[in-house]
C-alpha cells in the first residue's frame, strides 16, 4: 500500500503538522489566563464522525509501476494490487497526534510557558482515543476474494485474459487484517510469451475486491470494491528501435525477471540496455542489480552501480537532487562485501 497511500499519509501529517504549529505559534503570543480551566474542552468533531464510521477497504492497481503504462507487445508485465483500511489509518493518525500534542503541552506547561489550566481545557480531547475497526479479507490470504477485468468501451466488464501467475511470498494461510497500519500488496506478472499474444490496443484494467457475506462471521465486511482503471497500451514493435526505446523495453524485462527471481536472465537483459546504451545511468543500475542477485557477481554488481553513480555525476547539466537511492544502494552491498562504503564517484 504504497504510492497512493504514501501520498495520501504524507498529506495528511503535513495537514496536521501545520495545524499544530499554527497552534502553537497563536498560544506563544497569546496565552490564556487561569480562568479558562473553567471553559468546557472543544467540541470533538472526530470522535462524533468516527464512533460509528463503517469500515472499507481501498484497492488500488499499477502496472509496472504506473497508472498509464505504453508496452511494447511482448514485454512481460507486472501487477501490483494493494489495500489498506484508510478510515482506520485516519483513525490512528488522530490518535498519534493526540499523544503527540498532549506530551507537547504537558512539557510546555512543566517549563512554565503556558498554563496548566491551558493543558487541562484540551486533555479531555487528546486523552479519548478513536475506535480502530478492521477489515478481514479471505481465509487462507485474500487472493481469494480478488479478480482482475477488462473493462471495454461501451460494454460490458471481461475477465482479464491474460494467464496470471503469482509474485513473490505471500501468506496464504491467514485471512488478511487491516487495521490502522497494516497494508498488503499482492503482485502478478504476465510472462513474456502470453504478453507476446496480447494484440495491440488500449486496454482498461480494473482490479475487483468482493467478498460476500459470511454467516458464521456476520460482523465481517462484506462487498466490492474495485480500482480506478488502468490504461495500458500495447504497440507494436517499432520497425528501427532507438537506443533508448531498446533500453526502456529491456528494463522492462530485468524488472520481471528480477521480480520473478530469475537471476539469469535478468543478467541477460540488462546487458543488452547497456549494449544499446553504454552511458545509460538506469541501464548500469539494473545490472548492478541483477548481478546482485548471485552472491559469488556482488563485486560485480558493485562495479556497475559506480559505473552509474561516475555516469550521473559526469552528466553535462546535473540534477540538482543527489542519486541518494543508488548511493544508499551501493553502500548497503559494499558493507555485506566487507567493503568500503563510498565508491569512486565524483561526490
Amino acid at each position: 500500500m504504497k504510492k497512493g497511500l504514501a501520498v495520501g499519509g504524507v498529506l495528511v501529517l503535513a495537514v496536521l503538522a501545520a495545524v499544530f504549529w499554527w497552534r502553537e505559534r497563536t498560544r506563544e503570543h497569546a496565552a490564556a489566563p487561569e480562568s479558562d480551566a473553567s471553559q468546557a474542552a472543544p467540541p470533538d468533531r472526530a470522535a462524533d464522525d468516527y464512533a460509528s464510521y463503517s469500515p472499507i477497504p481501498h484497492i488500488s492497481l499499477q502496472i509496472d509501476g504506473q497508472d498509464a503504462p505504453v508496452m511494447v507487445q511482448g514485454t512481460p508485465l507486472l501487477l501490483s494490487l494493494r489495500v489498506a483500511n484508510p478510515r482506520a489509518m485516519n483513525a490512528e493518525l488522530i490518535n498519534r497526534w493526540r499523544s503527540f500534542r498532549l506530551e507537547a503541552l504537558s512539557r510546555r506547561a512543566a517549563a512554565g510557558q503556558i498554563t496548566k489550566a491551558q493543558v487541562a481545557a484540551e486533555q479531555p480531547t487528546l486523552t479519548r482515543r478513536l475506535p480502530i475497526k478492521t477489515v478481514e479479507l479471505g481465509t487462507a490470504g485474500w487472493s481469494s476474494v480478488v479478480r482482475f477485468e477488462i473493462r471495454p468501451p461501451e460494454a460490458s466488464p471481461e475477465p482479464l485474459p491474460w494467464p496470471l501467475k503469482p509474485v513473490g511470498d505471500r501468506d496464504e494461510q491467514h485471512p488478511l487484517v487491516l487495521d490502522g497500519l497494516k497494508t498488503d500488496e499482492l503482485d502478478y506478472g504476465v510472462d513474456p510469451q502470453a504478453a507476446g499474444a496480447i494484440a495491440p490496443g488500449l486496454y482498461q484494467v480494473v482490479g475487483v475486491l468482493e467478498q460476500r457475506t459470511d454467516a458464521a462471521n456476520p460482523g465481517r465486511w462484506h462487498g466490492t470494491v474495485e480500482t480506478e482503471p488502468v490504461s495500458l497500451t500495447v504497440v507494436a514493435p517499432p520497425a528501427s528501435p532507438t537506443a533508448a526505446q531498446k533500453v526502456e523495453r529491456e528494463l522492462y524485462f530485468v524488472r520481471y525477471f528480477v521480480s520473478t527471481n530469475q537471476a539469469e536472465a535478468a543478467r541477460k537483459h540488462a546487458e543488452a540496455a547497456v549494449a544499446a546504451k553504454p552511458d545509460d545511468i538506469a541501464a548500469h543500475i539494473a545490472l548492478g542489480d541483477a548481478l546482485a542477485m548471485q552472491k559469488e557477481k556482488g563485486r560485480e554488481a558493485l562495479a556497475q552501480y559506480d559505473e552509474a553513480i561516475d555516469e550521473f555525476y559526469d552528466q553535462p547539466e546535473r540534477p540538482y537532487e543527489e542519486p541518494e537511492l543508488l548511493l544508499r544502494k551501493r553502500a548497503m552491498l559494499a558493507e555485506m562485501l566487507g567493503l568500503e562504503p563510498e565508491g569512486p564517484g565524483k561526490r
